[in-house]
């Protein structure tokens, strides 16, 4: 029986050519960024690539491997960049040794590979300066018969296997992890959108405190009018005023479970 969250975590996300200068600063850490505020400079050092010695020009190695292998001229709105990202539950990331954490990306790294082609993968640009390392792999998406499509690769079918053959393969290599949640329905996230939804589950934490702290104050203006009876009107401004706090003009809604949601 695992004793904490196991899950292996892998996503990809697909990238037009105007997008790639933006994934190369991000991935080599070309400047200070000012969204992402979970990166820890003094660490970046520890950062490295699996595949290259040396900072890479994304653009242009992108550009040299289509005109070598795929005929036809892409179109200027084309997917010229597969990004998967690779990392595991942090309970169990994080207690993996350093060496422990390379084999991992290495075995994932060769599971990419074997899968999508040696000589279109581009980068494998390994993170130990945010909460929880983890792997960037880019793959230029050219089928065995050498054409431009992202589509044809990573069709639906793919990627239902993706997800079941990833932690097969660690599982190999002495990995106790298993896959993570299920469901066509559930939406592959990008690292920034993982991010993102983290914090969210943090803010939705704070708001439930406050929304106690906001009960608290009005059964004890309650005790101190008690011939009064307070509008219905000053419940409801109670509620919003701490959900505009934590969301802005951002729908809020509750579920029966009691969780907060942002609202579709």
């Amino acid at each position: 029986m695992l004793q904490m969250a196991q899950f292996a975590i892998i996503r990809m996300q697909k990238f037009q050519v105007s997008d790639v200068q933006g994934i190369q600063k991000h991935n080599q850490r070309q400047g200070i960024s000012k969204s992402n505020l979970d990166i820890d400079y003094s660490k970046t050092e520890q950062n490295y690539d699996l595949l290259n010695d040396q900072n890479l020009k994304y653009e242009s190695e992108i550009k040299e491997k289509i005109a070598e292998q795929v005929k036809r001229k892409p179109r200027a709105n084309s997917v010229v960049l597969s990004e998967f990202m690779v990392t595991a539950s942090p309970e169990y990331m994080n207690a993996l040794s350093a060496e422990e954490q390379k084999k991992y990306f290495e075995k994932s790294l060769e599971f990419i590979q074997e899968r999508y082609g040696q000589k279109n993968t581009l980068y494998a640009v390994v993170h130990h300066d945010e909460a929880t390392p983890h792997m960037h792999v880019g793959v230029i998406p050219i089928t065995e018969d050498n054409r431009l499509s992202a589509k044809d690769i990573f069709n639906k079918q793919e990627l239902r296997e993706l997800q079941e053959e990833f932690p097969k393969h660690l599982q190999e290599h002495d990995f106790e992890i298993v896959r993570g949640e299920k469901g066509s329905e559930k939406k592959h996230l990008s690292s920034q959108e993982y991010k993102e939804k983290q914090d969210l589950e943090k803010e939705i934490q704070l708001l439930d405190k406050e929304i106690d702290g906001k009960k608290n104050e009005f059964i004890d203006l309650s005790e101190a009018l008690p011939q009064e009876k307070l509008d219905v009107k000053v419940q409801k401004e109670i509620t919003t005023d701490v959900k505009q706090k934590l969301f802005g003009d951002a729908e809020v809604t509750k579920k029966e479970t009691g969780n907060y949601v942002l609202a579709p």
